[in-house]
């Protein structure tokens, strides 16, 4: 009995231990990230890539090529993931 009850309240003394954390200071969740400022550059530049690239080039390519012209290329672009996708079934079995 004693034994048992020594187990139960080691247990409850680790379980109460698990909800323990530490503090969290804005400095340890920038070190968590080394590669941070690299990743908001990036971000940026994705952007202006966006903005100036491939959204004006969007809009061009729906004003010139009609909507036949445009599903014509979607079951291109579709047909061309045909392979992959039948490895993948093999792969699994199916």
């Amino acid at each position: 009995m004693r034994i048992i009850r020594a187990l139960a309240i080691g247990f409850c003394g680790l379980a109460l231990t698990a909800c323990a954390t530490a503090p969290v200071t804005p400095e340890m969740l920038a070190n968590n990230d080394p590669y941070e400022v690299t990743n908001r550059d990036t971000l940026k530049f994705n952007g202006k890539i966006d903005r100036y690239f491939v959204i004006p080039t969007v809009a061009v390519y729906f004003v010139l090529v009609p909507a036949g012209g445009r599903r014509s290329v979607h079951h291109f672009l579709e047909n061309l993931s045909l392979p992959t996708t039948f490895v993948n079934d093999l792969l699994k079995g199916n």
